[in-house]
């Protein structure tokens, strides 16, 4: 038998008993790192992300639900139809990737919560989204937290689209350190505290998996951008590499509906290489990022989110 049944959805009278996780992100954050950890629980379904609803409406759910334009009863009918027809298929691709760690993680043929996936992109933090209906308490949401500059570096990398994707990564964070009923995992902190990260599974009312503590003792690659340039060149390398590095992103590549966007030069990526590393090893700001170290700088409630978590010497802060 299937570890997920594929043939049929939860009957609506069970998904009443499911518990809704959105994994709610800011992009370049760690998301996929995040996302394996909780998918070693076997009551944690596979991860269903936004684009992985076929129908417009689907799509929206969690949107329309936490701006009070549809029940959650409604929201959780769609997740489950949609597990129904290829959870199976999601169960195979993460034990794929377990199977390279050689972690087992168990069946999931009656999860009780339903993980969702989507960034913080810009409907979420327009100022016509509202944030008070009260619907935010009513499910699980966790995030992924790392370095902003980290996060910022990782993106300009990316794509011609960098300083938007940039801002966009910035105005997400500010709407997820507003969040209460959360749970911020910081992608970045939890070797210092691994059983702090692994709060994640109480926050959730669940007990600890072995599989997610073998998962952090194994430390698989969180975020990773490629520095091979042509994007042919780099899926071929790409598809000789196990599963645990395919979050791994390339440089410098189109997005579609932007190729009027140039390129970047490659002297603008070599300096983007050089302000990780420099960052990183020798936690300096490199002139190619002090701008939006200046961003972080001048409004306060970045620093007083991450002083928070438990962050002590991010080299922005004041």
């Amino acid at each position: 038998m299937n570890p997920i049944e594929p043939s049929t959805a939860v009957p609506a009278q069970e998904t009443s008993k499911r518990e809704i996780v959105f994994l709610m992100t800011p992009q370049h954050t760690g998301t996929h790192f995040c996302r394996m950890l909780l998918e070693t629980h076997p009551r944690i379904s596979p991860c269903l992300a936004a684009g992985n609803f076929p129908v417009h409406k689907e799509e929206q759910s969690a949107m329309n639900f936490l701006s009070g334009r549809c029940t959650l009863q409604e929201w959780k009918d769609a997740f489950s139809r949609r597990l129904g027809q290829i959870g199976a298929q999601k169960f195979d691709e993460a034990e794929g990737f377990f199977n390279e760690f050689s972690i087992r993680i168990e069946p999931k043929p009656d999860p009780t919560h339903f993980l969702f996936h989507d960034h913080i992109h810009p409907p979420y933090v327009h100022r016509g989204f509202r944030m008070d209906t009260g619907n935010f308490e009513r499910i699980k949401i966790v995030t992924a937290v790392r370095d902003p500059l980290l996060s910022v570096i990782s993106a300009l990398r990316r794509t011609p689209k960098g300083v938007e994707k940039s801002a966009l990564i910035l105005r997400g964070i500010l709407f997820a350190s507003r969040l209460t009923n959360v749970f911020h995992f910081c992608t970045d902190l939890w070797k210092d505290s691994p059983e702090k990260a692994l709060g994640v599974f109480s926050y959730l009312g669940l007990d600890t998996p072995s599989a997610a503590r073998e998962y952090l003792k194994k430390y698989p690659v969180i975020n990773h951008t490629q520095s091979t340039a042509p994007l042919a060149g780099f899926l071929t390398k790409l598809s000789r590499q196990p599963m645990s590095l395919m979050q791994a992103g390339s440089e410098n590549v189109p997005e579609p509906h932007n190729e009027l966007y140039p390129a970047l030069d490659e002297s603008v990526l070599k300096e983007l290489r050089d302000a990780r590393e420099l960052l990183v090893k020798k936690k300096k700001i490199h002139p190619v990022i002090r701008p939006w170290a200046d961003v972080l700088r001048r409004n306060t409630e970045f620093e007083a989110f991450y002083r928070k978590l438990g962050y002590r010497d991010l080299v922005w802060f004041k």
